[in-house]
């Protein structure tokens, strides 16, 4: 038996499920231009939703203030 993939919603934070104001489909300008997100971070998307949703301020900011602290929070490996 294949095992059943979790939808993606582009606008729920995949660490999180928050939402993540993603302003990309729009014609404003996203707040995520505006700002650095860490390639680290970034290689921790799951890979179901690389490409298909974004990381919101919140899980940005918490991964900024201690990258082990919010691995270990969001049950995710940084080894590779």
């Amino acid at each position: 038996m294949e095992p059943i993939e979790e939808s993606v919603d582009a606008y729920l934070c995949p660490f999180c499920r928050a939402e993540n104001n993603c302003m990309a489909y729009s014609k404003e300008p996203c707040w995520c231009f505006e700002i650095t997100i860490p390639t680290a971070l970034q290689e921790l998307i799951p890979e179901s939703s690389k490409g298909k949703s974004c990381i919101c301020l919140a899980c940005i900011n918490a991964y900024q203030e201690s990258p082990e602290n919010f691995a270990l929070d969001k049950n995710l490996s940084t080894n590779k």
